[in-house]
């Protein structure tokens, strides 16, 4: 008999800013907006070498951590991170082209304070990804997961002590942040090891020093990067930011999940309040980068206090444009 059944409709087509996301250049956009902000903040003059060997190397952080997320057991299985799978080979020959052409123009090109510093962040980038690959293994538990919270809470408050004790307050905020998701996941039996909130801090943190890298280097205030205001802050709002996602897509509900959702809103309004804090002592070419974090937590904040009214896909492109908008406003302003 004549097969009378109807073929199915094929998908409709990606939209194109789901590809930004795919392909992982909305963290390339985002870096690119945000280190003019910081060269604005520190008076620094920046090249347009520097700009490209940033977003190369952004480019080929965020694709070894799609991959290594999408093949460990445990990892996150987004589209992105399926993706990354499946073009594996075609990903390594891009990651190898960007890279090589990255270390050429850090070797060659770029001022020779900012090759130094470059090298010497990658260590941190190298310890970033041991601990990707920590997370994943059963053995590490929450002695591992705690550490490591606790170590990020230790490192919030070494800027404590600098300027007037008020406008720091919300860095101790965030420690307790951290050390309340590990102390309720100690007690709570059969939890899983809270490795979430301490690895999205961390790379935020990571990603805001790499961001602020060049500007800084200009200056040579290397002992300032990791632990100066405006790269803290920035760097919580982008781990915030890349948190709010995973909650977003999350598979299943878990203590930690459901922990972290009760205290997500809490957490972007201690970042506003932060970006507030910081901006009434800063320097008058400082205020427009803190201007940037109040606006891009507030955004994150009202993009999941009304989630239940979007797509994954769309609220991930919003979470996105929150953290590129703010600073385009400020480049052009």
């Amino acid at each position: 008999m004549p097969d009378t059944s109807i073929p199915s409709a094929p998908p409709p087509p990606r939209p194109w800013w789901v590809w930004l996301n795919v392909l992982g250049l909305d963290a390339v956009l985002t870096a690119l907006c945000w280190m003019p902000v910081f060269a604005r903040a520190t008076g620094a003059r920046l090249d347009r070498v520097e700009y490209i060997v940033l977003g190369c190397a952004v480019w080929c952080i965020y694709a070894v951590d799609r991959f290594m997320d999408g093949r460990m057991a445990g990892g996150m299985r987004g589209e992105r991170h399926h993706f990354a799978v499946r073009r594996w080979a075609l990903l390594l020959a891009v990651i190898i082209l960007a890279a090589g052409a990255s270390g050429w123009m850090l070797l060659f090109e770029v001022r020779e304070i900012v090759a130094r510093w470059g090298v010497k962040f990658a260590v941190a980038v190298v310890f970033y990804f041991a601990v990707t690959w920590f997370s994943r293994r059963d053995w590490t538990g929450l002695a591992g997961a705690g550490g490591l919270g606790g170590l990020i809470a230790i490192g919030l408050m070494q800027g404590a002590g600098t300027g007037d004790l008020w406008m720091q307050l919300w860095r101790g905020v965030f420690a307790g942040f951290l050390v309340t998701v590990v102390y309720l996941s100690v007690r709570r039996a059969g939890a899983p090891a809270p490795w979430t909130l301490p690895r999205k801090l961390l790379g935020g943190w990571l990603f805001a020093a790499g961001t602020a890298l060049t500007p800084y280097a200009h200056l040579e205030r290397w002992p300032h990067l990791i632990l100066d205001g405006q790269v803290v802050l920035f760097g919580i709002i982008c781990g915030l930011n890349s948190l709010g996602i995973r909650l977003w897509e999350k598979e299943r509900d878990d203590f930690e999940s459901t922990l972290l959702e009760r205290l997500y809103p809490w957490m972007l309004l201690t970042a506003a309040a932060g970006a507030g804090m910081e901006w009434s002592a800063a320097h008058t070419s400082a205020r427009p980068l803190f201007i940037a974090c109040w606006t891009a937590s507030l955004l994150l904040l009202l993009l999941h206090l009304t989630r239940g009214r979007t797509s994954v896909s769309v609220r991930r492109a919003l979470a996105d444009a929150a953290m590129i908008v703010p600073a385009l406003v400020v480049v052009w302003v």
